[in-house]
């Protein structure tokens, strides 16, 4: 489902809406964060406390929040962008990415820092690779680190795009009419997302093994 999806809505830079308008924006780093204790001794351990719907390709971390952006104390930090909620604690470790939302390929990682050191880098990475391309295109995730050994109980039909409409697969000059389809060469666009990402084969892998 989520390769249909993804070519059709992109990494869906704002979190409640599958399309947005490029706002010029940096991000500032903010330095007063309240002082809280860690509650995820590695970001394993944090993925376990999320629902399917917020893992986006099976590799990076989505939480949608309805939040307004900027820093968020809920008795533990985060920095809210465009509805997504980030870690930002100073005690807690995160291994945020910079990521091409079209490619589906990292572009840069900021492994092992505390978070709000790990994503003030790569958000400012991001606020300037999308002013040069004049749009959302790239965004900072934590990278998902799945734990083989954990039962996860995750609602499968609830994932990053159940709460959008069905893909009008004509659009792409071959009809499917179910949310599945079935992969072709005419249905990838110029952005090479599909048979030729390593992304994409990852992920079919491992929903063919029953991930």
């Amino acid at each position: 489902m989520r390769v249909v999806y993804h070519e059709h809505y992109y990494h869906r830079p704002v979190a409640y809406s599958p399309w947005a308008t490029y706002h010029d924006c940096m991000h500032v780093p903010y330095l007063n964060i309240h002082i809280h204790s860690g509650m995820w001794s590695s970001a394993r351990y944090y993925g376990y406390t999320l629902p399917y719907r917020s893992i986006y390709w099976d590799s990076w971390v989505r939480d949608r929040f309805n939040y307004q952006d900027g820093y968020y104390y809920d008795s533990y930090p985060y920095y809210m962008y465009n509805g997504y909620r980030h870690r930002y604690s100073n005690v807690d470790r995160c291994d945020y990415e910079l990521v091409d939302g079209y490619s589906n390929q990292t572009v840069s990682t900021f492994h092992n820092y505390s978070c709000n050191v790990g994503y003030d880098a790569c958000a400012q990475m991001r606020d300037q690779y999308n002013r040069n391309d004049r749009s959302y295109r790239y965004f900072c995730s934590e990278r998902f680190d799945r734990d083989d050994s954990y039962a996860y109980n995750w609602d499968m039909n609830d994932n990053f795009y159940s709460d959008l409409p069905p893909v009008q697969y004509q659009d792409y000059g071959s009809y499917r009419d179910d949310y599945y389809g079935q992969q072709d060469s005419d249905y990838y666009d110029s952005y090479g997302v599909g048979g030729t990402s390593s992304s994409t084969d990852d992920w079919n892998n491992s929903w063919n093994n029953g991930f």
